[in-house]
Parts: structure tokens; sequence; C-alpha cells
């Protein structure tokens, strides 16, 4: 039972700001931003004078990103210390500032001219979907010409690709599971379906679980290359799974122009799940330097699919052992808390109104998102504790 929860300023105990005032002014801050998420930086701190220290503390050169976040990740592998079993759940998303003709040295989002940048974080779940904080936070600003090295991607390594974001979370969860108590299981969309990412697991102690992109060349137990979902369809399938998946409103995106992408209704899914134990064969590009790994493979593909929608099937890879149908639930749960973090960045940009701020410089602009990357966090926190015990009096929040 919980007896107390402390106010959202104790994230920041502990703060590397060189000054007391400082270090106030930032407890003050996070505490009026907590208050008043989704209002305007003049409307959060009213009268001029206080606007004018907001501004003030954004503009001094010992607050970054890194400082700010510093003390609540301490925070976090505290809560996860508290939990058996915690998912480290990857992801990234746009931070599209298209309301500004320009932000200095923020770079530009995606195919368009518009100022903007990509936000990964990696951020700590339990199996229940209680948020337990933000591990690690990258601001990605696209400048130069970033375009044509993407387009020649093969040529670089992964540690000059993006990509290499994945590669670097999924180390820092090693680095969590070495030094706490708890089993770590790091969980990422289709992104992160990067050789070098199994490769790494052999020695990293956090469990990988990431859902497959494209079909795998295997190495089959005669020593003959064959393909991964030939290898799923000769098994019997070890069950069916139910669950309700969310609705995804439509975006809008394109080149220059915007155009409409269908979105989708929630519905109940019901999949057949088989599984497989391979060993996944490198990219011939990558033949010399790697070889295969032992890992999971787990597809699930929808049955009764209601007339008119488009049937759900997913292939998960993982390191977490998979002998019957218990387990391969385990592992859905497990892929399915990655929702939770869809939800923070909605209330990230919806709640907390990110994308509406308007400072003119991405130093400024990004330390301040890392605030609110914290707000959030506590939001997301208040709103599942209240799910799972309702019992507990408001006055533990509020």
């Amino acid at each position: 039972m919980i007896n107390s929860i402390p106010p959202i300023s104790h994230e920041f105990l502990g703060i590397n700001l060189p000054d007391k005032r400082l270090k106030l002014r930032s407890h003050l801050m996070l505490e009026k931003f907590f208050r008043t998420p989704d209002k305007s930086l003049p409307a959060t701190f009213g009268g001029r004078a206080e606007l004018k220290a907001a501004y003030r503390f954004f503009n001094q050169d010992c607050v970054s990103t890194e400082v700010i976040l510093e003390p609540h990740v301490e925070k976090t592998i505290q809560r996860i210390n508290q939990h058996p079993t915690v998912l480290l759940v990857d992801d990234t998303t746009d931070i599209n500032m298209s309301h500004m003709e320009q932000v200095h040295d923020l770079g530009t989002l995606n195919d368009t001219n518009s100022p903007g940048c990509l936000l990964h974080v990696l951020k700590a779940f339990t199996p229940e979907r209680l948020a337990l904080g933000v591990v690690s936070a990258k601001f990605i600003n696209r400048l130069g010409d970033w375009r044509g090295k993407h387009k020649n991607s093969r040529a670089f390594s992964i540690e000059e690709k993006e990509s290499y974001r994945w590669l670097e979370d999924y180390r820092k969860a090693g680095e969590i599971a070495k030094n706490t108590s708890s089993h770590i299981v790091y969980v990422a969309d289709r992104e992160a379906d990067i050789y070098e990412m199994f490769y790494e697991s052999l020695e990293n102690e956090a469990d990988l679980l990431v859902r497959g992109s494209h079909d795998r060349s295997i190495l089959q137990s005669n020593g003959i290359n064959g393909h991964l979902l030939a290898e799923l369809g000769k098994n019997a399938p070890i069950g069916t799974t139910k669950f309700t998946i969310p609705a995804v409103k439509g975006k809008r995106k394109g080149r220059g122009k915007t155009r409409d992408v269908k979105g989708r209704g929630g519905r109940e899914v019901e999949q057949e799940m088989r599984s497989v134990e391979v060993a996944i064969n490198p990219s011939k590009e990558k033949k010399k330097k790697f070889s295969p790994v032992k890992i999971y493979a787990l597809y699930l593909k929808e049955v009764n699919v209601p007339i008119g929608e488009k049937p759900i099937s997913w292939l998960l890879l993982t390191t977490l052992k998979i002998e019957n149908q218990e387990d391969a639930q385990k592992v859905v749960n497990f892929y399915l808390c990655r929702w939770g973090i869809e939800t923070f960045f909605h209330v990230l940009k919806n709640g907390c109104k990110i994308e509406e701020l308007q400072l003119e410089h991405s130093s400024r602009l990004l330390t301040c998102i890392s605030m609110y990357l914290i707000v959030a966090w506590r939001i997301m926190y208040t709103m599942m504790l209240g799910r799972l015990m309702p019992e507990i009096s408001c006055d533990l929040v509020f």
C-alpha cells in the first residue's frame, strides 16, 4: 500500500546546478509546469518578472537537457528497483514546430522545411503499465545534408547512422539490468529490427523484445539457409490470444503538401500464435563481422477478422524463452505494454502542448521540453496509479 507520494519537485533533488537560487528556481518551475501543463509560458508564470526569470533560467549555460533529466533518471532507476520485472520501452516521435518561422539550430523535420526534430525516449513501465519514469531521452536535430546521408545509409557503420540510437538504448537497458535486481526487458517496434541488436543480446543482461519488420534469413539445423516465416509455418499453433487494440487517429503528412492517412478504430483482436527458436543470419554486408544468433520468434496472425477490417499480424523476435502457450502470452503482454509510450507522447503533445511553445533557440526549447518530459511522466503515473489502486486517497497525489 502506498502511504505517500512526494511532490514532483522531488524529481529535482540533487540537480547539478552551481547556484542555490537556480536549484530553487528549477523546483518552482517544475511545480508550476505540473499545475498548469496545458498553458503557455506567459500563462504559467503569470507576472512579467516570473516569466523573465523562467527565460533567464533556460538561457543559463549550465542548464541543459542532460542536467534537467539526470536527477529524474536517478529517481526512475530507484523506482525500477522496487519491481521484480520492468519493461524499458523505446520509441521515437516528431516534434513539429511549424508554427515558428525558425528555431535556431533545431534543423528541419522529415520531408518538409518546417522547424522540428526527433525525440527518442526510453521509458520504464511495470507489466501492469504503471509508468516509472524516463530512463533516456535524445533530441535528434537534422542539420545539413542529412537526407543524402539517409539515402546512402549502407555506406555507413551503425555508429554513424540515426538507427544507432536503438543500440545505445539497449546498452543502457543492459547497464540497468546489471546494476539492479529487477528483470529488465527492452521493448521496441519495427525500427529496432536491426541485426546488431540481436548480436548485442549475446552479452547484454537485459532481455530483448522487438517487433520484426521483415522476413529474415535463418540458418537451419541441416546447415542450409532458409526463411523465418517459412520455418514458423511448419509449426502447429500453440494457442490463441485476445486483446483490445486502441483506436488510432488519422494523420496528415507528405512532401510539402499534406495528405490524409486513414486511422483505425479500436476493436477486439484474436490472433493465432506460432513460435520457433532459430538462428538468424546477418546480411551479406555483415557476414564477415557477425555470425548467426539464436532467438525466439513468435508469429501472431489474426483470425476471425471482422468484415472490412485489415488483418493485424505481428512477428515478434525475442530472447525470452517461448516453450508453451503461457510463455507466448507473457511475450504478447509485454509487447502490448509498448502502447504506453504512445500514450506518453500523446500526453506530451496534447496535454502539455510542447509543439505550441514559442522559444526561438533550440537549446532553450529542448531544455523546456525536458521539463515537460517529467511532467508528462507524472501525469501518466497519477492516472495509472488511480486505475491500479482506486482505493488510495487523492490527498496522496494532490
